[in-house]
């Protein structure tokens, strides 16, 4: 899931969202959670890990 669409989902789509996904996750500054969100960072709904994309194929 984009990490965009996680924030607008829980916090939802109005101003201050983001602001309030920072205020719960004191150890994100600012400026990164924008890098994230300006190159579409995805999050892993299991573990909270925050992850780059790729276009990598992985062979199953």
């Amino acid at each position: 899931m984009l990490l965009i669409d996680y924030i607008e989902k829980r916090y939802g789509k109005e101003r201050g969202n983001k602001k309030k996904f920072l205020e719960d996750n004191p150890d994100i500054i600012g400026s990164e959670l924008s890098r994230w969100l300006k190159n579409d960072y995805k999050i892993n709904l299991a573990n909270g890990e925050i992850y780059k994309p790729t276009s990598k194929i992985v062979k199953m």
